[in-house]
């Protein structure tokens, strides 16, 4: 009787840390360090240090956020950004 519960104790104990080890959730942004993310929008508005941008219909920025603001920094500017211009 104690082998079977020691068992099942011992089972449960590796499933619950090979549950928790392949966990992908947590709320960890699939972008950092050097990787950069890239989408397609329309200038709204430029600001100083950020863009105001719309997400192009039909992709996945939009179904989350109508608006983004995206920082200017580390952005090669050329050619000179206007509002009303589609960047990628």
């Amino acid at each position: 009787m104690r082998k079977q519960v020691l068992v099942i104790l011992v089972l449960s104990l590796i499933l619950t840390v090979t549950a928790c080890g392949t966990s992908s959730g947590g709320g960890e942004s699939e972008v950092g360090g050097n990787e950069k993310a890239t989408f397609q929008a329309t200038i709204l508005e430029i600001h100083d240090g950020y863009y105001l941008v719309e997400p192009v219909a039909g992709s996945t920025e939009l179904n989350s956020a109508d608006q983004i603001t995206v920082p200017m920094k580390n952005m090669n500017l050329s050619p000179e950004p206007k509002s009303g211009m589609f960047w990628k």
